[in-house]
């Protein structure tokens, strides 16, 4: 492309910007791409704006490259873009990559970049800097706790390298895809400043991006060497910390083909947990973790499985409660985990049952198009219990109980407990307070199509009977 046809690309991208009678236009586009795969597994995300704060390098020297405050312009849009990709209710996160960073306090971030972070699912960024700016970049998203990944990075001359930036990468557990895989057509081995400054004669002595030559032989045998080290490194230690997982509740990405399952999560933000097995029924369950890369294109993550521990000692106190009858209708609405009305109906009567429900309670599917795979729908259940309440707040015949505490998550692997984030958010809205509880510890960030490891905890003491009145009951 010569840069007489990039410039026109430039102006016409501008032109656009100004005129708000091009947003219909651009509102078409956003809406008909995202909605055509909105739920097509081989999309993992959608970068809405790419630097946004970026003028096009040498745009200076053309005049008209860049339209008359655009900052101001941009910060009407962006929004709008977000909004409209939303409309199309992707199963994938939202993204725009920053490109300007600010001092660490929020108020000191230029405003198309707060706009960025406060609109994205997840957070991406950029750099082609060294180390230290690399590391600085990291901390000043790490405190909106959400899942992080650097989608361009690796500049050797500027000073980022994959040596010097993946394992900083690792250690802070962000995903990272480079610029740049096979010296081609597009030829970013040359330095930006190839733009006003041409190498006729010969490649540069180091290369800028890529890291194949055209005949695939490695710029660089030695950085491949550490490429590959690297990513078996990161990959061995997160198989090797990861429980197995419930094969009736494992998360995993649909790859494609019919597989029956009880649930259908995404993917974590750096490594991708693919799970593969047959009917729950079956022995078959093959986990595989693999890292998200294309060649070159590298996700890592460093391995920090955190064991549950469960608490599930008896709380002080007798009481005196009675059996109350109770009923609802349970509807699960989530983006990160997919249930079937069967799965959700098993999952739910295990819930009820661990915080204190009577062993006759009746969960039955409702709502559903279907009770097999993941509903198209909503998946909802409707559920018919008895649950003590304290005596002094109701008639009826008196049982022993007492105060147990409970945790929802206690002794789950890690990533499954993390894929079920929306379900415990609406277990503590909707069924929580149809129990008696006490002293109730709960947390939740949630982040849409993203696994958040020990980002949710649901733990309460709840009235129980003893054991006496559980098998008077049953004895009957």
């Amino acid at each position: 492309m010569s840069i007489e046809t990039n410039f026109k690309k430039m102006r016409n991208g501008a032109v656009t910007l100004a005129d708000p009678g091009e947003y219909p236009r651009l509102k078409a586009y956003v809406t008909g791409v995202v909605g055509a795969f909105a739920r097509d597994s081989r999309v993992l995300g959608w970068d809405i704006w790419n630097e946004p704060t970026t003028a096009g390098y040498g745009a200076g020297n053309w005049p008209g490259a860049e339209a008359a405050h655009k900052d101001r312009l941009v910060q009407a849009l962006l929004p709008k873009a977000f909004e409209w990709a939303r409309a199309a209710n992707p199963l994938q996160p939202l993204t725009s990559g920053v490109w300007t960073f600010g001092a660490s306090a929020q108020d000191q971030w230029p405003r198309i970049a707060q706009i960025q972070i406060a609109q994205s699912d997840i957070l991406t960024f950029h750099t082609y800097d060294a180390p230290n700016e690399v590391r600085r970049r990291i901390l000043s998203l790490q405190r909106y706790h959400r899942p992080i990944i650097c989608t361009e990075y690796m500049a050797r001359s500027n000073g980022s390298t994959f040596q010097n930036t993946m394992p900083i990468l690792k250690e802070y557990r962000v995903g990272a895809i480079n610029w740049g895989l096979v010296a081609g057509k597009t030829q970013t081995y040359f330095p930006w400043d190839s733009w006003e400054k041409p190498y006729l004669t010969e490649e540069p002595t180091l290369w800028f991006h890529d890291v194949f030559r055209s005949d695939g032989r490695p710029y660089d045998p030695e950085e491949v060497k550490f490429i590959r080290a690297i990513i078996k490194a990161t990959v061995a230690s997160v198989a090797q910390a990861a429980p197995a997982p419930d094969p009736r509740n494992v998360p995993f990405r649909n790859t494609g083909g019919a597989r029956r399952s009880n649930d259908q999560r995404g993917q974590a933000s750096a490594v991708e947990v693919q799970m593969r097995f047959k009917n729950p029924g079956e022995r078959s369950v093959h986990r595989q973790v693999a890292a998200l890369t294309a060649a070159v294109a590298v996700l890592t993550c460093a391995s920090a499985w955190a064991n549950p521990q469960s608490d599930a000692s008896a709380g002080s106190g007798r009481e005196s409660a009675v059996w109350a009858p109770k009923e609802l209708n349970f509807v699960y609405q989530g983006f990160t985990t997919k249930y079937s009305c069967d799965g959700l109906q098993d999952k739910m009567r295990n819930v009820l049952i661990k915080l204190g429900a009577r062993h006759d309670i009746q969960v039955r599917s409702w709502g559903c198009a279907q009770l097999a795979g993941p509903d198209p729908l909503l998946p909802g259940v409707s559920i018919k219990m008895n649950v003590l309440q304290p005596a002094g707040k109701q008639g009826g015949e008196a049982v022993p109980a007492h105060w147990k505490m409970v945790d929802l998550l206690a002794d789950r692997d890690p990533v499954d407990a993390a894929g079920d984030c929306e379900l415990i958010e609406q277990i503590k809205q909707k069924v929580l307070p149809v129990f008696a509880t006490r002293n109730v510890d709960y947390s939740s960030t949630c982040a849409r199509h993203q696994l958040l490891i020990g980002a949710t905890r649901l733990k309460a003491e709840v009235l129980v009977a003893d054991q006496s009145a559980a098998a008077d009951f049953t004895a009957r």
